[in-house]
């Protein structure tokens, strides 16, 4: 039952007040009363209700509540390690399969699968699916291929020129300083990249500073968890702050990018720049990665300074060579038959989709607008 149950689910049950409480009971016996749900919380780290007032054996708590499918995902996603975590008054899930203990106290726990209303779940699925699609999915159906494959390589260079806008601004310090804070901001993703960025920033300065790369290194995996604040909502593996600043230290430092810029410059060989990364231990999608969203950005950029003479019809071969992303919105594309057959697609759709569809945009998207003339 687990595996069809998803957390979002039982979030949307908490936030509406949808739980069958009359039929439930804590895992230690007690007898409970919900006073307030709490306030809910989309995007910090932490618990994903706070300040829910709860009644235990005729005791009022105040605290947090957390929600998951399997009550053993707490040390799936290592709660036990975080301090955000000991004060959770309730843990809300679908199966109870493991006693949780924090901070040396049981967490009192409510299991909701004996009494799932597996029709209304399903109900919830469909429309959530729904509400996560393409406004134009319909008209997509039969020639959007076409539609896609005539514009998609428009807003692709519309999405490097957008990225690029920001890059400049780092331009002004140095090319080698734009270049790690790239790094960081992919590797520290949507929710950490300028966290990451910004950690990398100030350690680039100690080591401008005549620090050695050793030195370094020992001085950021000491000090991460001091001054790294970093964000662990919504990640699958939340905890890597430490893994992932080792990873942008060898990355970058051990292979020694400083000097692959020098060699750009110089030989105009934006291929092999690209390629260098290959020649690091990093998994292939973070190699891919990085070259998506640091390396040939970083190039267009330098076409934009005049720095190093490249045609967009190269910026976008560079794309091409790479497979295509899989994520939550190509996925989305992908249920309206929309192939997308590499990074240079799926670089486009991205952009329409966070420009355009999620804005509800559609009469400036030109594949909106073609649409809607028929």
């Amino acid at each position: 039952m687990a595996g069809k149950v998803k957390e979002i689910y039982l979030h949307y049950l908490w936030k509406k007040k949808l739980i069958p409480f009359h039929l439930l009971s804590l895992d230690n016996g007690q007898e409970f009363q919900i006073i307030h749900y709490g306030i809910y919380n989309e995007s910090e780290s932490g618990p994903d209700f706070s300040l829910a007032q709860i009644i235990i054996d005729g005791i009022l708590w105040v605290g947090p509540v957390e929600i998951h499918v399997k009550s053993s995902d707490w040390y799936l996603h290592k709660h036990e390690k975080d301090p955000n975590y000991n004060n959770v008054i309730l843990h809300f899930v679908l199966e109870n399969d493991r006693k949780i203990i924090q901070n040396k106290r049981d967490i009192p726990t409510i299991a909701l699968a004996q009494h799932l209303n597996k029709v209304h779940h399903q109900d919830f699925i469909s429309n959530y699916h729904k509400k996560q699609g393409l406004f134009c999915h319909n008209s997509l159906q039969s020639k959007g291929q076409d539609l896609f494959n005539q514009f998609s390589n428009d807003y692709l260079i519309q999405r490097l020129e957008r990225k690029s806008s920001d890059i400049e601004i780092e331009v002004k310090k140095n090319l080698e300083e734009t270049l790690l804070l790239l790094f960081a901001k992919t590797l520290g993703g949507s929710i950490n990249g300028d966290t990451l960025s910004n950690f990398a920033f100030h350690y680039f300065k100690q080591y401008k500073q005549n620090a050695s790369e050793q030195a370094l290194l020992y001085h950021w995996t000491m000090h991460i968890e001091k001054h790294l604040a970093w964000k662990t909502k919504g990640l699958r593996n939340a905890h890597n702050s430490k893994e992932k600043v080792l990873k942008l230290f060898t990355v970058y430092y051990d292979l020694d990018f400083n000097n692959a810029i020098d060699e750009l410059l110089k030989t105009k060989n934006y291929q092999r720049f690209i390629e260098h990364i290959d020649t690091s231990t990093l998994s292939t999608f973070l190699k891919d990665n990085l070259k998506i969203n640091a390396l040939i950005p970083f190039i267009f950029t330098l076409k934009k300074k005049r720095l190093l003479p490249i045609e967009h019809a190269e910026i976008i071969k560079l794309y091409m060579d790479i497979d295509s992303e899989r994520h939550k919105i190509t996925r989305i594309w992908n249920a309206s038959n929309i192939s997308l057959k590499n990074a240079a697609d799926t670089q486009a759709c991205l952009e329409i989709y966070q420009q355009f569809c999620s804005k509800k945009l559609c009469h400036l998207c030109e594949l909106g607008k073609e649409i809607l003339k028929k």
